[in-house]
C-alpha cells in the first residue's frame, strides 16, 4: 500500500511539473536572458536590451514569430552615426517599447527585471526602464500560463509630466519562422476610418476584413481596427499568430497598426534595404498629463488553419459562406474544458439563432469543423453573422465581418 501511494505521489508530482509553466535564466547571443516556457510556447526576454522579447516560439513546429535580434554595427563615419541617432533603429528584431517623447527607441537601455511568479500555473516577470523618463513611469509585465499559447504583455503607464505621452509597440515579425514571402495579414478595418497608404488617405466605406499578401515591394500601411485583434498567417505551414488588444474600447480611440512588409534601415548607414520580415508597430491612444493607463497585448498561436474570421484570447474562428450554408472551423489558443459557441443571423428586424455548439476538452492544434445549415424561413433582407463565445472567463459577442447574407437570394 505504501509503495502504491509513493508511486502515485511521484506520478502526480511528475505530471504537475510537466504541465506547469517555468521561468529560467539563459543566454541569448551573449546576453543574460529570461526564458518563459510551457508545453506549447518558449519566450525569451533580454532585460539588458530594452527588455526586448527576442523569441516567441511555437514549440510543436519550432517556429519563432520574431525576426532574430540583431545589433547594428558601429560606423566610423560620424555623419552616418549622427543620422542613425536621429532616425534609425539602433537594434532590431523581436518586440520592444518605442516611446517618442522619452527617447527609448534611440538607444539600448538596461531594464530592471523582477520575477513575480517563477513556476506553476502561471509565470510572470516585470520589466522596468531605469528611473522616470520625462515624468513618465513605464512598467511592462510579461506572463505565460500553462496549457496556453498566450503570451500576455501588460503595459502600465503613469504620466506625471505636463505633456501627452505616446506609447508604440515595435516588433519585427516573420510568422512562419522563415524568410519566404508566403504570409498574409488579416485585419478588421473600421468603417469610415481613414486608411493611410503612401501619403494618401482613403476612407474605408464599410467595416471590412482586409486579407493582404505580403510582397517584396509592399508600401507602408496604416490601419485603424474595428475589432481588437489582427493576425499574420503562413498559409503553407497553416500557422496563425495573432495579437489581441484590450481594453476593447481601444478600437474606438486612436489605435493604429503600422505595417511595413520588407524595408528597414541597413546597419552600414541610413539607406533603405529589403529584409525578410514585417515591421509592425501598434500606436496606442495618447496618455494625457496626470493620467495613468494600462494596455494589454496578447500574442496567441493557432496551428492547422489557413484562414481567420475572428480571434480572441481563447479561440480562433474561420467562417466561409457557401450556397445555403456556412462552413465553420474552430481552434483554441489554450486548453479549454468547456466552451459554448452560439451563431445568429441578425437583421434590424429579427435575430435568428442558427447554431449552438457545446465544446469540451479542446487543445491547441485541434481543429473542429462544423457545417451550419441556414434556416428555411428567413424573411427577405440583409443579415449579418453574429457570434457569442461563452467560456469560464465570460461572454464575448462579436460580428463575423464579411459574412453578409441576402435572404431572398437563397430562398
Amino acid at each position: 500500500m505504501e509503495k502504491k501511494l509513493t508511486l502515485f505521489i511521484i506520478l502526480l508530482l511528475f505530471s504537475s511539473s510537466v504541465n506547469s509553466a517555468t521561468i529560467k535564466k539563459g543566454e541569448y547571443f551573449g546576453y543574460e536572458s529570461l526564458i518563459l516556457e510551457n508545453e506549447y510556447i518558449k519566450a525569451t526576454i533580454i532585460p539588458d536590451s530594452n527588455g526586448r522579447i527576442a523569441e516567441y516560439i511555437y514549440k510543436p513546429i519550432g517556429s519563432n514569430y520574431f525576426l532574430p535580434y540583431q545589433e547594428q554595427r558601429i560606423s566610423t563615419n560620424p555623419l552616418l552615426e549622427l543620422a542613425r541617432a536621429v532616425v534609425a533603429e539602433t537594434n532590431f528584431g523581436g518586440y520592444e517599447d518605442w516611446c517618442w517623447e522619452t527617447g527609448l527607441q534611440k538607444s539600448k537601455i538596461k531594464y530592471e527585471a523582477k520575477v513575480l511568479k517563477k513556476e506553476g500555473r502561471e509565470v510572470a516577470v516585470a520589466l522596468i526602464p531605469p528611473g522616470e523618463k520625462g515624468g513618465v513611469r513605464l512598467e511592462r509585465t510579461v506572463s505565460l500560463k500553462d496549457k496556453s499559447t498566450e503570451l500576455k504583455i501588460e503595459i502600465s503607464i503613469n504620466n506625471q509630466s505636463e505633456s501627452s505621452y505616446s506609447y508604440w509597440m515595435h516588433s519585427m515579425v516573420q510568422v512562419g519562422g522563415d524568410f519566404k514571402y508566403d504570409d498574409y495579414i488579416i485585419f478588421p478595418l473600421r468603417k469610415t476610418s481613414r486608411r493611410f497608404l503612401n501619403n494618401k488617405t482613403e476612407i474605408v466605406p464599410e467595416e471590412s476584413l482586409l486579407v493582404k499578401k505580403r510582397v517584396r515591394e509592399e508600401p507602408n500601411l496604416f490601419y485603424l481596427p474595428s475589432q481588437p485583434w489582427w493576425a499574420l498567417i503562413d498559409k503553407k505551414k497553416r500557422l496563425i499568430v495573432g495579437q489581441v488588444i484590450s481594453p476593447t474600447l481601444l478600437t474606438k480611440e486612436r489605435t493604429v497598426l503600422y505595417s511595413n512588409c520588407g524595408e528597414s534601415w541597413d546597419s552600414s548607414g541610413p539607406v533603405m534595404v529589403q529584409i525578410p520580415a514585417m515591421t509592425q508597430e501598434i500606436i496606442f491612444p495618447i496618455v494625457k498629463p496626470e493620467e495613468e493607463r494600462t494596455f494589454t497585448i496578447s500574442l496567441v498561436t493557432i496551428s492547422g488553419m489557413d484562414n481567420l474570421s475572428y480571434l480572441n484570447r481563447e479561440m480562433g474562428i474561420s467562417v466561409e459562406q457557401k450556397e445555403g450554408y456556412f462552413q465553420a472551423k474552430l481552434s483554441p489558443t489554450k486548453e479549454i474544458k468547456d466552451i459554448t459557441l452560439i451563431l445568429f443571423l441578425s437583421s434590424p428586424q429579427k435575430k435568428y439563432q442558427i447554431k449552438k455548439l457545446f465544446l469540451s476538452e479542446l487543445r491547441p492544434g485541434k481543429i473542429l469543423e462544423k457545417k451550419i445549415i441556414l434556416p428555411d424561413n428567413l424573411s427577405p433582407g440583409e443579415y449579418l453573422l453574429i457570434g457569442e463565445l461563452i467560456t469560464s472567463s465570460g461572454k464575448d459577442e462579436f460580428k463575423i465581418i464579411g459574412c453578409k447574407l441576402v435572404a431572398d437570394m437563397i430562398n
